[in-house]
């Protein structure tokens, strides 16, 4: 996944979680929402630390701490959508809108690229659709898995692990997944 925090002057808290079912992942929030949600391990993790140490608000440790255990929630099988906020300043205008007609798929929910694409009012940027996906900073939470491409092949998944993360992924919300595709 592409490596994304905003610049020192915005405020926000970094959070690990060590292990879940599909590995590491680092948490970032502004005093306005997550900024990132992101499989890693934990030497990204501390090297995001000693970075960053210090840029941080009481709203963001909230919002952090809201998504640890939500994230936790998650792959316990005991929460299938998230109630955090996002901040989405950090977001091109086309990325923004394809990310929150992402957000809003329920929970073992599918669709392709295409689908999306002209959810968004954009028939035929499917492409493009593919590209805002690669750049979603808030991984997990914006449940950028649930989006396939045409005849239920898995696509693409950016972040650590790739397609197995994307597999896995799509194993817990109770899909079937074989060879690379959805059946």
């Amino acid at each position: 996944m592409k490596e994304f925090l905003p610049s020192k002057d915005i405020s926000f808290f970094l959070g690990f979680l060590e292990s879940t079912p599909a590995g590491s992942i680092i948490l970032a929030a502004s005093d306005e929402g997550l900024i990132r949600v992101n499989f890693c391990d934990l030497a990204v993790f501390e090297e995001h630390i000693r970075k960053h140490i210090g840029v941080f608000s009481p709203q963001s440790v909230e919002i952090v701490a809201d998504a640890v255990q939500q994230v936790n929630e998650y792959f316990s099988h005991r929460r299938q959508s998230f109630e955090l906020p996002v901040d989405w300043r950090f977001f091109t205008p086309f990325t923004r809108l394809v990310l929150q007609a992402t957000f809003e798929l329920p929970f073992g929910s599918l669709t392709t690229y295409g689908e999306l694409a002209a959810r968004v009012g954009k028939p035929g940027a499917a492409r493009a659709v593919g590209r805002a996906m690669a750049s979603n900073p808030v991984a997990l939470v914006i449940p950028c898995h649930r989006v396939i491409a045409k005849g239920g092949y898995l696509g693409g998944y950016s972040a650590p692990g790739g397609l197995l993360t994307k597999s896995q992924l799509l194993r817990l919300e109770g899909h079937t997944v074989l060879d690379g595709r959805v059946i």
